[in-house]
């Protein structure tokens, strides 16, 4: 994967079906919550419900996941280094202020839209997975299932253009709203996602899990745990190797 600074980017996320919660169901590492406009930062805990103006943010090797109307198959994880707001609930507007995300969107009976905006690029989706990446104003869409519409914007604002990414294919926006060539997804993304989906199911089956099992499942799901934050890690390592081929060509 490209390196990304994730800096000052304000991200939007619309769900025209309305749901009644969003609820913290897994918390990896250093995460934290502002409830309350006014209230300070503590430490965020499975089954936390989020109002409105609800801040998320996540420290490094750190992940968040949360839940729209308990539906498994409606989550979005804010991976790493990443800060949201929860402008609205009704419908849902979430404003990511730095980082990236993984969705995935595959219940579309619940979920009628679901769009991600960035100053230069607003992606449409239905019954999808997808990654978001973000470098200053420039952004990375990555469609892991379904397909995604992406529109791209100039710095003031108008329509520049429209592009289709279907199942691993990826695309860039510039600032000016440029559009790169479409790409396909590299290796080692897909196995990022796939070790999401894999963590994905190990939460789900935590509902399904008795008391008798609950000690098992609690090395499990530690194990799954480990796994994908070593996934991060190690997706961190291959960012910091790339930045340093950069700076050893350039030098």
């Amino acid at each position: 994967m490209k390196k990304f600074l994730l800096i000052s980017i304000i991200f939007f996320i619309s769900f025209f079906a309305y749901p009644e919660s969003i609820k913290i169901i897994d918390v990896i590492g250093r995460v934290y919550v502002k409830v309350l406009p006014t209230s300070s930062y503590e430490v965020a805990k499975i089954g936390m419900e989020l109002n409105k103006d609800s801040e998320i943010k996540t420290e490094s090797s750190s992940v968040c996941t949360i839940v729209f109307d308990n539906n498994p198959n409606n989550v979005l994880t804010i991976k790493e280094n990443t800060q949201i707001v929860i402008k609205k609930l009704k419908p849902v507007n979430l404003y990511l202020l730095n980082g990236n995300i993984f969705a995935l969107v595959r219940d579309i009976k619940d979920v009628e839209e679901f769009k991600v905006q960035t100053p230069n690029a607003i992606t449409g989706v239905r019954g999808t997975g997808e990654g978001i990446n973000f470098i200053n104003s420039n952004t990375q869409v990555l469609c892991f299932e379904g397909s995604i519409e992406v529109d791209s914007f100039d710095p003031s604002g108008n329509k520049k253009d429209s592009k289709i990414l279907n199942e691993n294919e990826g695309i860039s926006v510039s600032s000016d709203g440029s559009f790169s060539e479409i790409f396909p997804i590299e290796k080692e993304d897909l196995e990022d996602w796939q070790n999401f989906l894999e963590y994905l199911s190990t939460l789900n089956n935590n509902e399904d899990t008795d008391k008798d099992n609950k000690d098992n499942f609690k090395d499990i799901m530690e194990e799954k745990k480990d796994s994908y934050r070593e996934s991060n890690l190690e997706e961190n390592r291959r960012e910091e190797q790339e930045e340093d081929t950069v700076v050893d060509d350039g030098g």
